[in-house]
């Protein structure tokens, strides 16, 4: 009989912790990229290595490109990376927020550019909405030109999700915003355990990345935080201090890269008559 080693936990930290009973019937071995995770398998008699977050990883193969030469803008211009969604709902729900937020910060700093990286399927929707906006914009589509935008952009507001986590990688200052309808939100706000959405604030416990979710997503309060962390070094240096060290704690540094690891591991177990 085959042995099944899974990678990447099921959030059970989160809500359902119950499902990690039922994970370590089904798997041999679990690959975790989060150091609390491996708990709630372990205590199922589901034996867990804790291998950190690919996110970490980021990618060498990506040229650094002087965005404002290739978009041809002006180096007085002040970016704003701003990512609302991969997917058309989301980007439905959340860009009109975000495009009334840089509006108001467009009032208060003259130069900004709205750049979004998205999809090139995605890129008519969002750019029907930034017409629409008479904002200075961007659209990315291209993976190279997206990680330059991380390097060069000066603040972002971004979707929760895997994006800010890549963007805080990268060393961008940000801020997160996310909506869901009430009736979600109001089961969610039931079983969900923990106190933050962002990855970076989860791990250390504190609210390192400022987090504007449903009833607080609004532009106002969004713009005032994002021109506070535009126009203070001081609170863009202590983000990335923390992030700095939320991002040692899933490995970055490293001797060996999270996917490494995971390799490594699996190739161990397969030597190994039994997992």
């Amino acid at each position: 009989k085959g042995k099944l080693v899974h990678y990447v936990a099921p959030t059970v930290w989160a809500y359902k912790e119950s499902r990690a009973k039922k994970f370590s019937k089904v798997y041999n071995h679990l690959l975790t990229i989060l150091p609390f995770e491996a708990k709630y398998f372990e205590k199922e008699n589901l034996p867990c290595t804790y291998v950190g977050n690919p996110v970490i990883e980021g990618n060498k193969e990506i040229k650094e490109i002087d965005l404002y030469k290739k978009f041809s803008l002006n180096h007085q211009n002040l970016i704003l990376c701003m990512m609302p969604g991969s997917r058309k709902g989301e980007i439905k729900k959340i860009l009109p927020e975000f495009i009334k937020t840089a509006k108001i910060l467009a009032a208060r700093i003259s130069n900004l550019i709205v750049a979004i990286p998205t999809l090139e399927n995605l890129k008519p929707l969002v750019e029907e909405k930034l017409t629409k906006s008479k904002l200075k914009y961007i659209i990315i589509t291209d993976e190279g030109d997206k990680i330059n935008l991380y390097r060069q952009a000066k603040i972002g507001l971004i979707k929760s999700g895997t994006g800010a986590l890549e963007a805080s990688r990268y060393g961008l200052p940000i801020i997160i915003g996310y909506k869901i309808n009430i009736v979600t939100s109001f089961f969610i706000d039931m079983i969900v355990k923990v106190k933050y959405a962002n990855l970076i604030n989860i791990i250390l416990d504190r609210p390192v990345i400022c987090e504007f979710l449903n009833k607080n997503f609004i532009a106002e309060k969004m713009a005032k935080e994002l021109y506070r962390i535009y126009s203070i070094s001081e609170l863009r240096d202590r983000q990335m201090k923390y992030v700095n060290k939320a991002l040692k704690i899933m490995g970055l540094g490293s001797k060996d890269k999270p996917s490494k690891m995971a390799a490594d591991k699996i190739i161990e177990l397969l030597d190994k008559e039994n997992i």
